[in-house]
């Protein structure tokens, strides 16, 4: 099966640099690999900078903030790194 690239804010944005670009929801799978629990959003901003380099921000829900800390201490999430 062929890979299928998913666009994200970093890849898409052409902001100028020091601009940055609008917080919008993204499919947690594209950074995470995996998705989120029920009812939480993932958020992506980026910052362009100088020299073709960008700072991502990845952000949950406000939700989340209010679950307790042992339910959030049982997600086990990783980074998608290199897929």
């Amino acid at each position: 099966m062929a890979h299928v690239r998913r666009l994200t804010c970093p890849a898409t944005f052409q902001g100028a640099a020091d601009e940055c670009s609008n917080v919008e929801a993204v499919d947690s799978s594209t950074w995470l690999g995996e998705a989120l629990p029920q009812g939480q959003e993932l958020y992506e901003q980026v910052l362009v900078q100088r020299d073709v380099y960008r700072l991502t921000l990845l952000r949950l829900s406000a939700e989340d903030e209010e679950r307790d800390d042992e339910e959030r201490s049982a997600w086990n999430l990783r980074f998608a790194y290199g897929r």
